[in-house]
């Protein structure tokens, strides 16, 4: 595929010459409002440019979303001198009326190797991009944008195995439809969700290589909502049960040990212990806990999240003084 796009790069450009434009080294570039001009000329420059430094070249916040996905991956499969780190390559691109508009090609300034091409609208990302490995034998990353924004599928592949090992989906910018990792060895899914419009919604699902789900936690309008369940990735049994209410913990929490004995049993209240099951306080600590808390969502609504140090203070408290908290009505 790198070979498609070096030809239409050659085809575009021969077009430019053969319709009177010209070929210009970036040292002979001068700018203006954001246009590119030949020199002193007062026309803006249209034709094809060489060695830009691509700080020079616009990229947008979806192209920094699909190479930070990217980094991220190739680090998780140990494939880091693929990575992009900075924006150090070479580029040629086609210009129409001042702007970058149709065909760019980065390589690397050091070995000359290609790794990437991308389209342009009037000075935007408009079209496909397509990421190369660093000995340019191999596509590492390809997605589509409109507009500077993400649009459709972004897919990366492993070097090593040239197999896809994350997919994710976007509509105008935004995570929209199927998200999945897969195992760079076996082909398998080893996460996935569903976004719409942005916000995760239905089941955030993980797995090991060989496909046994792991790690299974429902979501409503992007946040934790419901029975959220951990599989031990050896065995498969049953090893966290934790229970959410749009976000923060509610209902009962429960950690197994992978051979199935019982180490930890809770009963949150909007992320706040309130009930310890194995180690059971006397019943006027958990009532002094309790009103604790209760006074804390009165004065800061049922939403209001409390922390892990607020706690703690509460609880010491109780301890200290094995009576309940006055309350004022």
């Amino acid at each position: 595929m790198k070979y498609i796009s070096l030809l239409a790069v050659s085809v575009g450009l021969l077009s430019l010459t053969g319709c009177g434009s010209s070929e210009l080294d970036f040292r002979n570039v001068q700018t203006s409002n954001g246009k590119i001009y030949e020199g002193k000329a007062n026309k803006p420059f249209s034709g094809f440019i060489t060695n830009i430094p691509e700080s020079f070249v616009h990229t947008s916040s979806g192209y920094n979303t699909l190479i930070s996905n990217m980094n991220d991956a190739l680090k998780n499969i140990k494939s880091e001198t693929n990575a992009f780190w900075g924006k150090t390559f070479s580029c040629d691109a086609e210009v129409k009326d001042g702007y970058i508009s149709g065909n760019v090609s980065c390589h690397n300034q050091k070995t000359h190797s290609l790794r990437y091409t991308a389209q342009y609208k009037d000075g935007k990302m408009d079209g496909d991009m397509q990421v190369f490995s660093l000995d340019e034998k191999r596509t590492i990353a390809k997605a589509s944008f409109k507009e500077d924004l993400l649009n459709g599928s972004a897919t990366i592949f492993s070097p090593n195995t040239e197999k896809p090992v994350q997919v994710r989906n976007y509509q105008n910018g935004k995570p929209d439809g199927k998200q999945e990792n897969y195992d760079e060895i076996t082909g398998n899914v080893i996460y996935r969700n569903e976004s719409k419009d942005g916000l995760t919604v239905g089941k955030v699902e993980a797995f090991n290589a060989q496909g046994a789900i792991i790690k299974q936690i429902p979501y409503d309008e992007g946040v934790p909502h419901g029975i959220a369940y951990e599989w031990d990735i050896n065995n498969n049994r049953m090893i966290g049960l934790t229970t959410f209410d749009h976000g923060a913990k509610t209902g009962e929490s429960k950690t197994w040990d992978p051979d199935g004995s019982l180490i930890s049993d809770y009963i949150y209240k909007r992320n706040a212990i309130i009930e310890d099951k194995l180690h059971s306080a006397q019943p006027s600590t958990n009532t002094c806990l309790t009103n604790f808390i209760d006074n804390f969502h009165k004065a800061n609504g049922d939403a209001a999240v409390i922390n892990a140090d607020q706690t703690a203070e509460w609880e010491s408290s109780c301890a200290a003084n094995n009576d309940a908290p006055w309350t004022e009505e």
